[in-house]
This record gives C-alpha cells, sequence and structure tokens, in this order.
C-alpha cells in the first residue's frame, strides 16, 4: 500500500470514570496495524480516509484529510453503551500522497476488503465523498468473490450531494 500510516495512540485520550464499569471507548480501543491486523468475528474496525484531494478539484474547502483524527477524537470520550466484550479496532488511515486519488482509493478499496476477508466490519472515516468509491469498490470486490449471488448497497451520510461531471479525466469528490 502506498499511502498508510498507523493512528497516533495519543488520539484515544479521555477521561476516566471513577467506576470500571464505566468505561469509554478509548479505553476499550484496540490499535493494531492493518498489516498484522487478524481481524475477530463480531469486531468494529475503524479505518481513516485520509484524503480532500477530491474536494480541492471541486473548488471546495482543502481540510478534510483531517476528518478521521477528528472523529476519533469525538468518539474517544463516547460511554461504552455496549458489551465490552465486543471489539473495537483502529487499524489507522489510507493516505492520499502527492495528489494520487485514484492509487489512494485503490489503496483503500484494498484495506476495506481485507477487514472484510478478517470477519470485522469496517466503518471507514473521512474526508469528501471521494470515499465512497474506494469503499464501495472494497465492499464489491469482496462479495463478488464471496457471495457472488449478491447485491449490496451503501450509505454515505453528507450533507449534500455532489454530484458533478468529471474535469481533466480526473476523479474528485463528487
Amino acid at each position: 500500500m502506498k499511502g498508510y500510516k498507523t493512528t497516533d495512540s495519543e488520539v484515544w485520550q479521555g477521561r476516566k470514570d471513577s467506576s470500571e464499569k464505566k468505561l469509554r471507548w478509548h479505553e476499550i480501543i484496540n490499535n493494531v496495524s492493518l498489516n498484522e491486523f487478524k481481524g475477530e468475528q463480531g469486531s468494529y474496525t475503524f479505518l481513516g480516509f485520509s484524503s480532500h484531494e477530491g474536494v480541492i478539484r471541486n473548488h471546495g474547502r482543502p481540510g478534510a484529510n483531517k476528518g478521521p483524527e477528528a472523529i476519533r477524537c469525538e468518539l474517544a470520550n463516547f460511554p461504552v453503551h455496549f458489551d465490552p466484550a465486543i471489539k473495537l479496532f483502529d487499524v489507522g488511515d489510507v493516505l492520499c500522497e502527492e495528489g494520487d486519488l485514484n492509487q489512494a482509493q485503490l489503496d483503500l478499496s484494498q484495506a476495506v476488503e481485507k477487514l472484510l476477508e478478517s470477519n470485522t466490519t469496517p466503518i471507514v472515516f473521512g474526508g469528501g465523498h471521494e470515499i465512497a468509491c474506494g469503499h464501495g469498490r472494497g465492499i464489491h470486490s469482496f462479495i463478488k468473490k464471496n457471495y457472488p449471488d449478491k447485491e449490496i448497497g451503501i450509505v454515505n451520510f453528507d450533507a449534500h450531494f455532489d454530484l458533478r461531471p468529471y474535469e481533466d479525466n480526473l476523479l474528485t469528490s463528487g
């Protein structure tokens, strides 16, 4: 994978309650490298897509590449209101280096496929709309290999749709 980094453990910090029965997400998260990740049935795994290249190409405001870290910082202090036996993993971020959005999306799709093959549910943090392409491609590849008769659906949460034609044959966040 061309662009990748593990999550800095300082991101997953927060307060500790007086009772060990009251845990926060930062207390149960398992930081692990994507390359070493083995997965666990019934677990959830966070993967960041640190890119704002598509946003820039759409003449939007840069900064979406900071999204994965910002989301982690906000999640860190969430109370655990689910069975603490459910494992949460963080495998770091796919990076868009040198403006190579095509490569970054390919890397994202391969990472998502690897997580699915590891029996975990990937949750991808972004970023701009360009997150949907690599995420969807990874799910599609996994489904076609393992469940060729199944169809998939993808939900992408955002404030608005950015549906635009290609400019100069380059991918964007739209």
